[in-house]
């Protein structure tokens, strides 16, 4: 039988097999104390300075132009100019980086969409039928023979 719990809404839901899994890992699990705990941290923020580590040093001939600009720019951001160069050519790889002529031509797309959007269709008022005319209409003279 699988186990219910409830979520914040207070409403019972049974758990997925994984997350039963999840939820026994978690509620057998042992606290690390002493040279456990000592051990794991040391592994682990090991690991997270290995993954950061820039071990590769390059040169890069740039006009004096573009460095003005990138140093100006990293100005205005508050950081080192190395540091903009790298976190660009990290959006880059990464594929974060987009370039002004996609961005214009998504903007344009995006008004392109809303601008084909129907607009709401206004229902058609009735205007109420005034009593003159409504009598004049019903009553109308009869020809004669």
């Amino acid at each position: 039988m699988k186990e219910v719990k409830k979520d914040i809404f207070e409403v019972e839901v049974e758990l997925e097999p994984y997350e039963q899994e999840l939820k026994d890992s978690f509620e057998n699990a042992e606290p690390m104390i002493g040279d456990e705990f000592e051990k794991m941290k040391s592994i682990l923020e090991e690991g997270a300075a290995n993954y950061l580590k820039k071990d590769k040093t390059i040169s890069l001939r740039l006009t004096s132009r573009d460095v003005h600009e990138l140093k100006k720019r990293a100005d205005e951001e508050g950081i080192p100019y190395q540091t903009l160069i790298t976190s660009v050519l990290r959006k880059y790889l990464s594929d974060e980086l987009i370039e002004k002529k996609q961005l214009q031509q998504i903007l344009q797309m995006q008004a392109d969409i809303a601008a084909e959007k129907p607009k709401p269709k206004k229902k058609p008022v009735k205007k109420p039928i005034s009593k003159t005319r409504a009598t004049a209409s019903h009553h109308q003279p009869r020809k004669a023979a």
